[in-house]
């Protein structure tokens, strides 16, 4: 099994590279390519409780865009575990008990946005979070009938992590720590270039 990719400590500056873009497609590329969903989730989990923790340091609209963020991975964790209960129980809690919203601009009927929309300012709308995921649970819910009306799921499940050989596995982590690694430099240069326009401005 791979460890636990966040068994590391955690501080605010390593928090936001971990949550924000590049950081968070390679974080959950580890996590997909080496198939390690229950130290994924479990990461999810203590991301989302540093953040709770931090609120008051990440501050509003990050801290919303962050929660979307894991929110949405903690989901995508419950998928690819195939714990398909679960999954349609905290889908549904989310929307019963969430209003995170992201704007759009208004887009055909076909993009079924109608039913997710919170607020409606005519050029655009502001779409509850979980849009991303309905057509995802569309599909599970369609599975979790066929799995309750006693039918072969065949390859209606995921490939787990057993099913790598370690070699596999290491190699697949080698090659995402990396681009870890580059995500984290790259946020540097990010943050040292803007240092520097604030000083020159």
């Amino acid at each position: 099994m791979v460890a636990n990719p966040l068994k590391v400590r955690l501080d605010l500056r390593r928090y936001r590279i971990l949550v924000t873009y590049p950081g968070w497609n390679y974080f959950l590329s580890t996590i997909i390519s080496t198939r390690s969903y229950e130290p994924g989730l479990e990461a999810c989990l203590r991301l989302l409780s540093y953040a709770e923790n931090h609120r008051e340091n990440i501050g509003g609209k990050e801290y919303e865009e962050h929660l979307q963020r894991l929110l949405l991975g903690v989901l995508t964790m419950l998928d690819k575990l195939d714990r398909w209960e679960e999954y349609i129980s905290v889908w549904e809690s989310l929307r019963a008990n969430t209003s995170f919203v992201f704007q759009q601009p208004r887009r055909p009927q076909s993009f079924d946005m109608e039913r997710f929309t919170l607020r409606d300012e005519g050029s655009c709308i502001y779409v509850h979070f979980l849009w991303f995921a309905a057509r995802r649970k569309e599909v599970i819910e369609r599975k979790l009938a066929r799995k309750r009306a006693g039918k072969k799921l065949g390859n209606l499940v995921h490939s787990q992590q057993d099913e790598l050989s370690q070699a596999q596995i290491r190699d697949r982590w080698e090659q995402v720590k990396e681009r870890i690694r580059y995500a984290e430099r790259m946020s540097e240069l990010v943050r040292n270039a803007r240092n520097y326009q604030r000083t020159e401005t």
